[in-house]
């Protein structure tokens, strides 16, 4: 019997503070489409 998984994955760009995040966005898309082929 196959059971339904569900993953939250988040990805923000734009966090506040001194360092400029770039690609949190980018990797979050990749880990969705990671574990979708699971």
């Amino acid at each position: 019997m196959s059971r339904r998984r569900l993953a939250l994955i988040f990805g923000n760009d734009n966090y506040g503070g001194d360092k400029q995040l770039t690609s949190c966005v980018k990797d979050a898309r990749d880990m969705e489409s990671k574990l979708r082929s699971v």
